[in-house]
């Protein structure tokens, strides 16, 4: 089985909320995986990844990268320089892709280097190397010509244990079925005649 970009944004949001996050930073985190997944990065992979480090060690919010993604959304962190050590720093990139106000930048990542502009970005290593647990991270602007990355409409079945983890995250948001609930009209009440 493969997913629409919308039902991985939407399992997303849920994932993230379901791991502790508030609604408006679980609502960034789906659109930071739809980033991602539409332009062939692994979006599903990363946020799966950073929910179970979060799930092993805490949120911790100096080395998020949703809340230090919003940050450099909304202005709140400078426009070049350190961002400190961040977890899973790919899910930093559709937040500075977003926020650019000149043609491209260069995200650096420990040892990797991101160029994005609002369309796309330029990686010379693999998806998996791009999958950091946790790196020092800083970004300088650049004038840097990015071509548009070609876009992706689904994700692959190749995803799947990834997606099954967010799906993991998202139960957590579902209320249980009580015999109240049952009774107002939820589910099959007390016939199951089907």
């Amino acid at each position: 089985m493969n997913w629409s970009l919308v039902e991985i944004r939407t399992l997303s949001m849920k994932a993230a909320r379901g791991a502790g996050f508030s609604w408006g930073l679980a609502e960034e985190a789906g659109l930071a995986v739809r980033w991602l997944q539409a332009r062939g990065m692994p979006g599903v992979q990363a946020l799966a990844q950073y929910l179970e480090q979060c799930e092993m060690s805490g949120i911790d919010p100096d080395k998020c990268p949703l809340q230090n993604g919003a940050g450099v959304s909304d202005g709140a962190s400078p426009e070049e320089g350190e961002l400190g050590n961040i977890r899973t720093p790919l899910l930093l990139i559709p937040f500075v892709a977003q926020s650019l106000a000149v043609p491209s930048c260069r995200l650096q990542c420990g040892d990797q280097q991101f160029t994005i502009s609002k369309d796309g970005y330029l990686f010379s290593g693999s998806a998996a190397q791009s999958l950091t647990a946790e790196a020092k991270c800083g970004f300088i602007h650049d004038g840097k010509v990015v071509p548009p990355t070609d876009r992706k409409s689904r994700v692959p079945d190749s995803d799947a244990v990834h997606v099954s983890t967010l799906a993991k995250f998202a139960h957590r948001t579902y209320a249980p079925a009580t015999e109240e609930s049952r009774m107002a009209g939820a589910g099959a009440g007390l016939s199951d005649n089907d």
